[in-house]
């Protein structure tokens, strides 16, 4: 979903930006909690699903506003569909897929922990999980990667964008109930690696496929719990050492990919600045 290769920031200052965002961050944290209220007494499948789909759309809409009042429109921010999203999203998938293996590989090959099967899962609980976790990615790529990124990017520049997101990121997991360790560790370069793939890629495609291949592959290998496919079984009596190693390959993969895909979009703005000077000299050299 490529938006325009720039924005234009609204005339109402650096610091009313800054607060634009905060006052729209928090919105999305009240209105994902009243989500997750509403859906409290369903099965997790469902409760994936059915929060995911509240609270995705009720952030969408809420971004409709604050992208007025920023003077941004929504294909700037990635969220209207061009030709190439799906195969952004596709790419997304593949690259998710792989670093999530690669996570994986690393702590089996390095880490006291080994992968045992978990309980029989029929093909329809997969399935709703699955779909309950593209639900949930989209509502985070878009409560943190369409507005806030792009509104922080044009006003204060990438790094601040990125590092703005990912503290946001990060906090919205701490009080959702993850400890400080996966918060600051597992959340943080999370953030920044799909940040960096929302702005190499301009849209919010490349992303959502990234961001629910991962936690699909994360889900069936036993990293959200005890329902996947597999479970995760860590040596008794090293249980810190399990456990620091596993942070340890997750940031070297997020490393890995945050390089790859910073590499991926300064090629691709070379390529465009390529292409406009082209245009430009082609223009000059048209008759008057």
């Amino acid at each position: 979903m490529p938006g325009d290769s720039a924005t234009t920031p609204s005339s109402g200052g650096r610091w009313a930006t800054g607060w634009r965002v905060l006052a729209f961050w928090v919105a999305t944290m009240v209105v994902l909690v009243i989500a997750s209220l509403v859906t409290s007494h369903v099965s997790a499948a469902w409760r994936m699903v059915v929060t995911g789909a509240v609270a995705g759309l009720a952030t969408l809409l809420l971004t409709l506003p604050f992208l007025r009042w920023e003077g941004l429109r929504a294909a700037q921010v990635g969220l209207v569909p061009e030709r190439g999203s799906l195969a952004r999203f596709g790419a997304g998938v593949v690259l998710g897929v792989g670093m999530a293996a690669a996570h994986v590989g690393l702590m089996l090959a390095f880490a006291p922990v080994r992968l045992v099967a978990g309980e029989p899962v029929d093909v329809s609980f997969m399935l709703l999980t699955g779909f309950g976790l593209l639900l949930l990615a989209a509502r985070e790529e878009i409560a943190f990667r369409a507005y806030p990124l792009r509104a922080l990017d044009a006003r204060y520049g990438v790094a601040t964008a990125l590092a703005g997101t990912a503290a946001m990121f990060c906090v919205e997991h701490i009080l959702g109930g993850s400890s400080w360790d996966n918060a600051v560790f597992g959340s943080i370069p999370g953030a920044l690696v799909f940040g960096m793939a929302a702005l190499a890629s301009r849209g919010l495609a490349l992303p959502l496929g990234l961001h629910t291949a991962w936690n699909c592959v994360d889900w069936a290998t036993g990293g959200k719990g005890d329902d996947g496919l597999w479970r995760r079984v860590v040596e008794p009596g090293r249980e810190q050492a399990g456990a620091v190693l596993g942070l340890a390959s997750f940031g070297l993969v997020m490393a890995a990919a945050f390089v790859l895909l910073w590499w991926i979009g300064r090629r691709a703005r070379r390529q465009v600045a390529a292409v406009a000077s082209r245009s430009a000299l082609e223009a000059d050299a048209l008759p008057g």
